[in-house]
């Protein structure tokens, strides 16, 4: 949940207890595109339940019925919540491609440069499998450790995905009644932030605006609110107050 008090959303935080294993029972990543056919591909999304962890799990099975199967964003951002390593199978101009996603290291490996995609290609990526990924980065002769010159950052990424990629509503650890202001230790720096967004950030920086309010300040410039608040989310950048009304009041069981 979100804190009610005004208080930065830390999307960082695993969920799971602390003292929870996190080891994960590996499956060979190439072992999930053998075979991979045509039906494979227009199947959609499936999981490894048994290797990914409970608690991330769980976080997951509320995507999976989505129009469409579980969206490539909203995974991610499950990852990137619970700090769990994600090897994520996408379907991008016909072709399959892994990307690894490293939420502890702040890093990912693709072999297409994801970053350098156009914005189509990029609301054209399709989630199509999720396995985890072991922590190869201390391994040496690893595949990451071998291809370390292809880690990249991860913050310009999830910026990507969320102002371009394929999801368009907010995340549902934003959504709902709710103002939204930049945490004050928020840093722009080595973000690919389109010039156009910088006076709301900065309106953002001084005042809490709700959605409304914050499609109402951008109604010229046609801005995408919901993606940038995403993009906000997942950089730890958005400081989340929940509106309640005055008159709501808790509902009563009815006796019998």
């Amino acid at each position: 949940m979100l804190p009610r008090d005004g208080s930065p959303v830390a999307p960082f935080e695993p969920t799971s207890p602390s003292n929870e294993a996190t080891d994960f029972c590996f499956t060979q990543a190439g072992s999930a595109l053998d075979g991979a056919s045509d039906s494979f591909l227009d199947s959609g999304p499936s999981t490894m339940s048994s290797t990914l962890g409970s608690s991330l799990l769980s976080d997951l099975r509320r995507f999976a019925h989505e129009p469409g199967g579980a969206e490539l964003l909203a995974v991610v951002a499950a990852g990137v919540r619970h700090a769990r390593a994600l090897v994520l199978y996408l379907q991008h101009a016909g072709t399959v491609i892994s990307l690894s996603v490293l939420p502890r290291e702040q890093l990912f490996h693709c072999a297409v440069d994801l970053c350098e995609l156009h914005v189509d290609a990029l609301a054209r990526l399709r989630l199509l499998h999720v396995e985890p990924e072991l922590d190869l980065m201390g391994s040496r002769g690893s595949p990451l450790q071998a291809a370390s010159s292809r880690l990249r950052a991860l913050g310009p990424l999830l910026w990507l995905l969320a102002m371009h990629g394929p999801r368009g509503e907010l995340l549902p650890e934003v959504a709902g009644p709710a103002k939204y202001r930049l945490a004050p230790t928020w840093s722009e720096s080595g973000l690919p932030i389109d010039p156009l967004l910088l006076p709301l950030l900065q309106r953002m920086r001084s005042d809490s605006l709700s959605q409304q309010e914050l499609s109402d300040w951008t109604v010229k410039q046609r801005l995408p609110v919901r993606r940038l608040l995403n993009a906000l989310y997942l950089q730890s950048g958005l400081i989340v107050t929940r509106a309640f009304s005055p008159f709501q009041r808790e509902a009563k069981p009815r006796l019998s």
